[in-house]
């Protein structure tokens, strides 16, 4: 069911918020709903753009969006791994010291969670929690009674992430005894980032009381923060639980999302006895429940699923189902995968959504013979005539099949494809998020060419905003001191509060000593001023994702495979983080 406007304003009254930090950005989703609000006659919000959207929900970028965390940090590691033996954010010369970034970060950021604005309080307790020091612990418990709803989810969620025996303890009580399901939600997704073995066993305990008290219906928001904590917290403990919970889900047609929630679970809890119920739903007649199937096998990682996906997308007039089935191909990998793909491979007539996604599953499975293809449909879309060669003129239209192409070369890693990349790169005349995902392609291959192009790319002042969200997106993964350093100064100069946001978050892939102490006086000087911008937040952000002892996704991996379609408060707000 297509959420309407009105739900989508009327989320801030519900029992969870959306972050206060400013900037956060999920792709064209959201351009998708401002087009929706207009059309039910609701007004967007001062300086956003309302703009018609072409194939409004099947669009590739949406799943990027939520998959990006993953694709680009990999799954959830407990215990973290981060850091490396010898107390270092990796392995060189320049790496980051994580007792210098203790000792210095934390002050300023206890300082910044009295702060008297919600947005740098919840930036500051999200970045304890990513530091993950225990002497943190004390002040974000005071901090989860906070006046400000999304400043008590990011406090509950950071100490989870700390993990020590004092958080756990402080979330296991809480979610107990608290008289507020919201409040019980967030300690449940705190008990998930955990990892620890007594937080799985709590969450157990209380999904087996759903189980046999049916109690799922008075507490939908709830369950679905204990089924989205078990699903991070990847423990083979919890399987069997959420799996017959599932089971009965199924049987009851009024509770549709927390099945799909269960199912996404499943598929984040990546145990291969899942596989057989998770087959199953694809024969449902409903087209979410089945294309959440599809995603949760893709992500279970059991390659014996692969012939039911094939003969699902061979059977189906479906382009958001087929589109899901060549992604999970994709992310199951191997050899058979790469055959499926081949036979399940689109016409120019078909969906541009199912084109994108093939070329995208191409390039994760760094398919045998797919690279012309991919290089071709980068450069002249779905129109690969017999004449047309890489080296002619590129088209102008295509840009969202064409953005795919370009990503797809980035996770294929043929290097010599920066050479063409960087050509088009350099075409202001380009779609802006089209140059976006060609910087992002860039980072992914992370050769010097591919450095040098990016660096030169920087230093434009005239870049769009799309281009430049990508542009730190690319940054990050070069994974060299330079491109890190570039990164604090876009966090630095950017005027954009989306653009910030995404150099923040990429900060968490370029970890350079040198960058550290830059942001962190830069933070002290903006502490120090009577009033604080909006920049203090983001620059706050970038210090806990430089900082975290996590290399895999946390907190970026609970979205993971849901739809923004489904219209639970516990999603929205999370969209987010």
């Amino acid at each position: 069911m297509l959420i309407t406007a009105g739900i989508l304003l009327s989320l801030p009254a519900l029992c969870q918020e959306p972050s206060s930090v400013p900037g956060a950005y999920r792709g064209p989703e959201e351009q998708h709903l401002l087009e929706q609000t207009a059309k039910n006659g609701q007004i967007a919000a001062p300086g956003t753009l309302v703009f018609s959207m072409h194939g409004g929900w099947d669009r590739w970028e949406f799943w990027y969006e939520r998959e990006r965390d993953l694709l680009f940090r990999g799954e959830p590691d407990f215990p973290a791994r981060a850091v490396s033996d010898d107390g270092t954010y990796g392995d060189q010369s320049w790496a980051l010291d994580r007792q210098e970034l203790v000792m210095t970060s934390m002050p300023l950021l206890l300082e910044a969670l009295t702060n008297d604005q919600p947005s740098i309080r919840e930036a500051a307790a999200l970045s304890l929690g990513r530091i993950g020091y225990p002497a943190s612990v004390s002040f974000l418990e005071r901090a989860t009674k906070d006046p400000v709803e999304s400043v008590r989810q990011a406090a509950f969620m950071a100490l989870g992430l700390v993990a020590s025996d004092d958080s756990t303890k402080f979330l296991t009580t809480t979610f107990k005894t608290s008289e507020e399901d919201s409040t019980r939600a967030f300690a449940a997704l705190g008990l998930g980032l955990s990892g620890r073995a007594e937080a799985a066993s709590t969450l157990r305990s209380y999904l087996n009381r759903v189980y046999a008290g049916q109690t799922w219906a008075s507490q939908e928001e709830l369950v679905i923060g204990a089924l989205l904590g078990a699903g991070v917290h990847g423990s083979a403990d919890l399987n069997s639980t959420v799996l017959k919970l599932a089971e009965v889900w199924r049987k009851d047609q009024g509770n549709q999302h927390l099945l799909t929630t269960s199912i996404h679970t499943l598929g984040a809890l990546r145990n291969p006895s899942s596989r057989i119920f998770l087959q199953e739903i694809l024969a449902e007649k409903r087209p979410d429940l089945v294309e959440a199937a599809v995603q949760a096998l893709g992500r279970l990682g059991d390659r014996q699923a692969m012939e039911s996906l094939t003969a699902l997308a061979k059977d189906s007039n479906n382009p958001r189902i087929d589109s899901a089935v060549m992604l999970s191909l994709g992310r199951l990998g191997g050899m058979e995968a790469e055959k499926a793909l081949k036979e399940l491979a689109p016409r120019r007539q078909e969906e541009e959504s199912v084109r994108s996604a093939y070329v995208l599953a191409c390039g994760m499975l760094k398919a045998t013979g797919s690279y012309p293809q991919m290089l071709a449909t980068f450069v002249h879309g779905s129109h690969i005539e017999k004449k047309a060669r890489t080296e002619a003129n590129p088209r102008r239209d295509e840009d969202a099949l064409r953005g795919a192409a370009a990503v797809a070369l980035g996770l294929y890693g043929n290097p010599t494809a920066a050479t063409k990349l960087g050509s088009i790169l350099q075409d202001k005349n380009q779609e802006s998020s089209l140059r976006g995902y060609i910087a992002t392609s860039l980072g992914l291959l992370h050769s010097n060419k591919s450095v040098e192009l990016l660096l030169v790319l920087a230093a434009d002042p005239t870049l769009p905003v799309a281009t430049r969200r990508g542009l730190a997106t690319g940054l990050s993964l070069c994974q060299r001191e330079t491109t890190s350093e570039q990164l604090v100064k876009m966090l630095l100069q950017d005027e954009d509060d989306s653009v910030r946001f995404a150099a923040a978050r990429a900060l968490a892939n370029a970890r350079s000593a040198t960058s550290f102490q830059t942001l962190a006086e830069a933070l002290r000087s903006e502490l120090n001023q009577d009033q604080v911008s909006a920049q203090t937040s983001h620059l706050i952000l970038g210090l806990g994702f430089l900082g975290d002892r996590h290399a895999g996704a946390t907190i970026g991996s609970l979205i993971s495979g849901t739809d923004l379609r489904e219209a639970s408060p516990m999603l929205h707000a999370l969209r987010a983080y």
